[in-house]
């Protein structure tokens, strides 16, 4: 499995809902990628339709 999928299927199973946010820090050391790499798979996923929220636009 590809990591962009890797990360979509790890947000689905445990990160659903407000409360149950995940900082990109986080992902960095599960997935083993820098910042960079993390923001592009997860706007990659965003421009694939699913629905990735940015948690500073909740407020």
């Amino acid at each position: 499995m590809d990591r962009k999928k890797a990360i979509c299927e790890y947000l689905r199973q445990n990160h659903i809902g407000k409360g149950k946010a995940i900082h990109s820090k986080e992902l960095e050391k599960l997935f083993m990628l820098d910042g960079r790499n993390i923001r592009r798979k997860i706007s990659a996923l965003r421009q694939d339709g699913f629905p990735i929220w940015l948690s500073y636009l909740q407020r």
